[in-house]
């Protein structure tokens, strides 16, 4: 009986341990108090948190960030079994729901270590700033954040500034997690800088209205798909860049400016009930947060930082969030600078239920790429991503009836999105199948995907095959329904060219007639 015990708690022992060691990452033992011990610790604290039963999310988040800057390649294993385990276990981790911005945490981490060679420690990158090469490098205001995290005055309390709030740990994590000029920094710094074209003026119009001093909060709005969010990272890169006129008006309020990422359910997600009050609660602190970050930036450094905040799907808000959200904007003696995105016919039901918003924002449309347009935009940019990156070549009428297949499978896109979908899973297929092999993607291969993936039977542009089907179907059809010839033959020319048109224009076919002549059985052959 003793011996089955002391068998049974090495068991266990040996499975905690497995449990402990995603990836295999601590087979490889580090000193104590090493760089690498310290990322190795954190790694355990995620998966600690992965594997409880009541998973924090806010400390996957902290421990994920320090990897980020800090890890390098050894990592990169552990990161991804953990995200597989994360996968899997569904039920538990809906409890802290954002699974999926957890996802997206952790392939930025897996990026970010994927390429570093050595382990970065504190002495490493003060060393790092110290030397000649530093300026080359570039400086990621997440670090700045890391940093007024870990200071000693944060955690006991301190009052950063009389008129501003300290910043609650949880929610400088939540503005942590989304700083879309640091995700530019980081693809540049690895030689992959996001190529955006075709949206422009949208930015500059965005960037005009942040310098207004009334109505200075643009919200992009547009259909789904049309590149709202696209023109955000527009102007993030034009900010980083200094692509805006160099005058004192644009100077004080776009020199030195983030832009932070924000949704309506990640600031929900803060408040300590569904109640509305604790809903406007929770958007008043994440700004307060944010001013609390700027004060503190220029206290320590005596330069001035403006956070832009960019509020994505912002047709989600409810209407305590929006009420909120209008006192913080009409704050004259601390203001905020906000981007928003939405759909409109969506933003515009909420407005009408919130009196008094509307005046304070500026809506700029984001209409649809037209064909020519986007022809030119896969051709000219994501072609050539997709022939570097799966070897895959699409010929010039590939694209074209790219552009016209896309909305039968992504119907509720708009082009740009639609299309590059739709181009994006072909080569992802084509990839697979040829096993990495360089192949030419043609018409026909994109009308067949089309085929298998909406189970339509036929390619409509061979015409051998089409008007075979066609006349296969008008004498199916006539076996089963006796004596409708005329209501047949109508409705099989209204599915030609539900089949060849634009599928972005329905077709609809009225039958009518007395009770048992054939209506339903004809719909339903």
């Amino acid at each position: 009986m003793r011996n089955d015990l002391r068998a049974l708690i090495v068991c266990i022992g040996l499975i905690a341990g497995m449990l402990a060691v995603p990836g295999g990452v601590h087979a490889k033992s580090y000193g104590p108090g090493s760089p690498e011990q310290e990322i190795a610790e954190q790694i355990e604290i995620i998966n600690s948190e992965i594997t409880s039963e009541t998973p924090n999310r806010l400390a996957i988040q902290q421990a994920l960030l320090i990897v980020r800057t800090r890890g390098n390649h050894e990592f990169e294993p552990a990161l991804h079994e953990l995200r597989s385990m994360l996968k899997q276990k569904r039920l538990s981790i809906s409890k802290i729901e954002r699974r999926g911005e957890l996802y997206n945490e952790f392939d930025k981490a897996i990026a970010a270590v994927r390429n570093r060679i050595e382990v970065r420690s504190a002495a490493d990158v003060k060393k790092d700033e110290a030397s000649p090469t530093a300026q080359s490098r570039p400086t990621y205001f997440r670090d700045y954040l890391l940093k007024a995290k870990d200071d000693p005055r944060a955690k006991q309390g301190h009052q950063i500034h009389e008129k501003i709030p300290t910043i609650p740990e949880e929610y400088l994590l939540v503005v942590l997690s989304g700083i879309l000029t640091d995700d530019i920094r980081l693809g540049r710094a690895a030689g992959k800088p996001q190529v955006l074209s075709g949206r422009d003026l949208e930015a500059q119009k965005v960037m005009d209205v942040l310098v207004r001093s009334k109505a200075r909060n643009p919200v992009l709005v547009g259909s789904a798909g049309v590149g709202k969010t696209s023109v955000a990272r527009i102007v993030a890169e034009d900010i980083l860049d200094g692509h805006y006129p160099h005058t004192d008006v644009y100077l004080s309020e776009l020199e030195n400016a983030e832009i932070i990422v924000t949704t309506p359910s990640r600031m929900s997600q803060m408040a300590l009930s569904n109640e509305p009050t604790a809903q406007a609660a929770a958007v008043e602190q994440f700004f307060d947060a944010v001013r609390a970050v700027e004060q503190n930036y220029l206290n320590k450094t005596g330069v001035k930082k403006n956070l832009i905040v960019f509020i994505d799907d912002m047709h989600a808000l409810d209407p305590p969030q929006i009420n909120a959200l209008k006192q913080v904007i009409e704050n004259e003696q601390h203001p905020v600078r906000i981007i928003g995105a939405s759909l409109n016919e969506a933003l515009e039901l909420k407005l009408k239920k919130a009196s008094g918003i509307k005046k304070l924002l500026e809506i700029i449309p984001v209409q649809e790429f037209s064909v020519e347009q986007t022809l030119n935009l896969l051709k000219g940019t994501w072609a050539p991503e997709f022939l570097e990156k799966y070897n895959v070549k699409f010929t010039e009428k590939a694209l074209s009836v790219l552009l016209t297949v896309s909305a039968y499978i992504r119907p509720g896109l708009a082009r740009p999105e639609g299309p590059f979908m739709v181009m994006q899973e072909v080569a992802v297929k084509a990839h697979r199948d040829q096993e990495g092999q360089l192949v030419e993607i043609d018409d026909d291969y994109i009308y067949e995907y089309v085929r298998k993936v909406t189970g339509i039977p036929t390619n409509p542009h061979k015409a051998d095959e089409f008007d075979g089907y066609l006349k296969n179907l008008r004498s199916t059809l006539s076996a089963r329904v006796a004596n409708q010839q005329n209501m047949i033959d109508a409705l099989v020319d209204v599915w030609s060219q539900v089949l060849t048109g634009n599928p972005q224009i329905p077709k609809s076919v009225l039958l009518t007639g007395p009770t048992g002549t054939g209506k339903t059985l004809l719909a339903e052959n």
